[in-house]
């Protein structure tokens, strides 16, 4: 499947609150987390993964008009940034005008969805440990998962939170790079840090 470049990056909120009007148990921040973390670790089989998803977020089905608009151009425009060589992957993250605790939910909710979407492609047991960096990454996504949200919103605590932010970014294409590297010849991700 050739991955469509005339899509557009939805907006955070339009697809919050289309996900909270369709009545679904999901986030706009877990989706994509989820779309990731399937993209992430079996991207060369684009077709595979996108019906995978659709299995776990039935809303991404034509049937729901706008909402599985925003969902496939997020799902077309994620596989086109973990393809891209300059590593431009966006995480679909709450605006930096909400306040910290949201921020903080929804990165959240960003790490657990590609925990779930890694674990959603059933990969042979073990298969993962042959890279210990993904592994690393998975637990530190896992507790960047239960963060508190209680964190008020400071100078320093904005500076923490964009490191993290970079950094599950950075993990999420270490992963990418290494779940590929067996296809494409050496790893590419030393040149991720």
């Amino acid at each position: 499947m050739k991955v469509e470049v005339d899509k557009v990056w939805p907006d955070f909120e339009t697809l919050e609150y289309s996900l909270i009007a369709a009545s679904t148990p999901f986030s706009a921040s877990y989706v994509h987390g989820m779309i990731a973390g399937v993209l992430c670790v079996n991207g060369r089989q684009i077709e595979k993964c996108k019906q995978l998803i659709e299995e776990k977020i039935p809303e991404m089905n034509e049937s729901h008009g706008r909402i599985s608009e925003l969902i496939n151009n997020l799902f077309s425009l994620t596989a086109l940034h973990l393809q891209d060589q300059n590593y431009e992957l966006t995480l679909m993250l709450a605006p930096d005008d909400l306040p910290m605790p949201q921020r903080l939910e929804t990165l959240a909710n960003w790490c657990q969805g590609f925990l779930e979407g890694v674990e959603a492609e059933n990969l042979p047991k073990g298969t993962l440990i042959q890279y210990p960096m993904v592994s690393e990454v998975l637990e530190d996504f896992m507790q960047i998962k239960d963060l508190s949200f209680e964190t008020p919103s400071t100078q320093e605590n904005e500076k923490d939170y964009m490191e993290i932010v970079e950094f599950v970014r950075v993990g999420a294409l270490l992963v990418h790079a290494e779940c590929t590297q067996t296809e494409n010849g050496p790893s590419s991700a030393q040149h991720l840090h």
